[in-house]
Formats: C-alpha cells, sequence, structure tokens
C-alpha cells in the first residue's frame, strides 16, 4: 500500500482500475527524476524514524551498529536510484539493446532486491537487538 501511495507523489501513475481506467500520479520520475528521489528520500527517514520510536517503545533498543546497518541498507537504495536516474545501465556501460519481451527495469530490481538480501544475512549482526527488562 504505501508504494502505491508513494507512487502517486513521486512514482510512475497508475490505473485506478485497470488498463482501460484513469490513472493517478504526479509522474515526476518522467518529469523531474531528482525531486522524485528527494520526495522518496524524505518518505524514507520519516519511516526509519517512525519504526526506530515504535521499536523503543516495544522494548526493542537497536544498538547504534545495528541501527547503522538498517539506514545504510536505504542509503544504498537512494545512492543506487540516483545512480540510474538519468543514464541506465546499458548507456553507462555500453551494452546493446536487446528485446527482452518485458522491462529491462525487471532485472535490475531483482539484481537490487538479491544484493540487499546478502547485505541483510551476510553483513547486518544476528541478534543485535537488546531488550530492556
Amino acid at each position: 500500500m504505501s508504494h502505491f501511495v508513494l507512487d502517486i507523489f513521486s512514482g510512475h501513475p497508475h490505473h485506478i482500475f485497470g488498463a482501460d481506467s484513469h490513472d493517478i500520479a504526479l509522474g515526476l520520475y518522467a518529469t523531474n527524476v531528482y525531486l522524485a528521489i528527494a520526495i522518496e528520500a524524505v518518505f524514507i527517514i520519516a519511516m526509519l524514524w517512525y519504526f526506530f520510536k515504535k521499536e523503543k517503545e516495544l522494548g526493542n533498543e537497536h544498538t547504534s551498529k545495528n541501527k547503522a546497518y538498517i539506514i545504510g541498507l536505504f542509503v544504498f537504495g537512494v545512492v543506487f536510484m540516483l545512480s540510474i536516474a538519468t543514464t541506465s545501465f546499458r548507456q553507462l556501460f555500453n551494452i546493446p539493446e536487446f528485446d527482452f519481451g518485458f522491462n529491462s527495469n525487471v532485472p535490475t530490481l531483482i539484481a537490487t532486491y538479491l544484493a540487499m538480501i546478502v547485505y541483510l544475512n551476510y553483513f547486518v549482526p544476528k541478534f543485535q537487538i537488546d531488550k530492556k527488562k
């Protein structure tokens, strides 16, 4: 749900009730990509603040190192988006165009999510939440 709501303000338009219905969104990724990324960065900051606040209220105090790893994952996402904001990997690395039969963003997103999973599983320390009694 948050993805859909955030897309209204910064992302690509989505159809309300199927392909033949109206689409809604500002479409900033097509018209002002850096503003779209800035809006998403502000949203990320707000959500991380809320997450850590709620965790503290529940008695789950994250260590500074653990917080840094979690925040680092989102920083990676924003830096990644900035790196491909106006130049695609195809253009950056002179990769020829292929007709995949699907949007070329899909493999990029899959690679990004796999990198995030590896990061979380192998670099974020396990059991780094200090339970207050």
